[in-house]
């Protein structure tokens, strides 16, 4: 057996896993066929479906791969709610339980992302210094200011996935600081950290004045006036207005939130960077998601599915060869580390290829 063909059958088999019965007929046929686009993009490091068939197992013509990979993002019948949601929701047990262990709130974090001549918004659940795909929304369109609505409707499959007993902090930039999408964060019993335009014009005691008019007095980073009311698109009440500048930042941020304090919403919106890490792992240092040649958004929507997949499978084994000295002490000096857990995970497959694909370990959902 080939190491592609080892491969591929291991992550099929953590596929199963994700399932209480063993998945038969078409619902195991589709799994192959996500099992090999997930093995194609690992192998390839490429989300381009040329590239991955060559890394993906079978006897057939790498064309015929090719094809193969390409009825398997067009097929209608694989959906988040049937193959990805199965895994996430483990994940986001062991999330939750290391919160409540550690007496901290959720974080989850909205942006956006061009994938190919799409733009795809994601929400993500922060985990340590990385943050992991929850949902998301592919729309043919130039990145931008999404549609209104779009936030509000994922917002709404958020809150059906994460738990209603610990608390929850949405973060997100200037794109999602519509009084809408606030209305809809606070009706949910959540909290919120928006970054917002510095031309926002806010109401303070009866008198109006863009955001960018304030300034933190001399020696201190921050500005804060609470119980605010915005008109911006429809009026919000008792809305907190921050201004944070440091020295590191060339211009200040200027946030909205419903926290208490501005040590609270600043130490929270440090968190909204986080997104950049999964964006950056998807794209340029890992899946290269942007450069798919896809055009169809529910083609793209199936795409990061398995993008999704291959991600938590590289982060499990980055957090597999940081935690266990015995792979630590094979790819990186153990008394510091210069690598981010998903280059960890990363180097740790390739170690699996070189020393014996036997010890090729593959699984989505892992310890907290």
């Amino acid at each position: 057996m080939t190491e592609t063909q080892y491969r591929q059958k291991s992550v099929r088999q953590a596929l199963n896993t994700m399932y209480e019965k063993a998945p038969e007929g078409n619902h195991s046929r589709r799994l192959d066929a996500l099992a090999a686009l997930i093995n194609g993009i690992v192998g390839a490091k490429s989300c381009q479906l040329s590239n991955c068939a060559s890394h993906c197992a079978g006897e057939a013509k790498r064309a015929s791969r090719e094809r193969y990979l390409e009825r398997c993002v067009g097929n209608k019948w694989i959906d988040t709610a049937t193959y990805y949601l199965p895994c996430i929701l483990m994940v986001i047990a062991k999330v939750v339980a290391l919160a409540q262990a550690q007496g901290t709130p959720l974080y989850i974090i909205i942006d956006s992302t061009k994938s190919g001549s799409c733009t795809t918004w994601l929400f993500s659940l922060v985990w340590k210094k990385r943050s992991l795909p929850l949902c998301w929304r592919v729309l043919k369109q130039k990145k931008g200011h999404a549609p209104q609505e779009l936030p509000c409707e994922l917002l709404e499959e958020v809150h059906a996935l994460l738990p209603k007993d610990i608390p929850i902090i949405v973060l997100g930039d200037g794109e999602f600081d519509t009084c809408a999408f606030q209305h809809a964060i606070i009706t949910k019993g959540w909290y919120y950290v928006l970054r917002a335009a510095k031309d926002l014009t806010i109401t303070y005691d009866n008198e109006s004045f863009r955001f960018d008019s304030l300034a933190p007095p001399p020696g201190e980073s921050t500005f804060w006036l609470d119980a605010v009311a915005l008109t911006k698109q429809q009026v919000l009440f008792g809305v907190n207005a921050v201004v944070w500048h440091l020295r590191r930042y060339k211009d200040p941020l200027y946030l909205l939130t419903n926290l208490e304090t501005a040590p609270e919403a600043c130490e929270a919106y440090h968190k909204r960077f986080l997104i950049e890490t999964l964006f950056s792992d998807i794209k340029s240092r890992g899946f290269g998601f942007q450069r798919t040649r896809l055009k169809a958004p529910d083609k793209i929507h199936r795409l990061l599915l398995a993008v999704a997949l291959a991600y938590l499978w590289i982060l499990w084994l980055g957090k597999k060869a940081i935690d266990e000295h015995m792979y630590r002490s094979l790819l990186h000096r153990t008394d510091r580390s210069d690598w981010s857990c998903f280059r960890f995970g990363y180097e740790l497959l390739l170690e699996f290829h070189r020393s014996g694909i036997e010890k090729m370990l593959v699984c989505f959902i892992w310890d907290s």
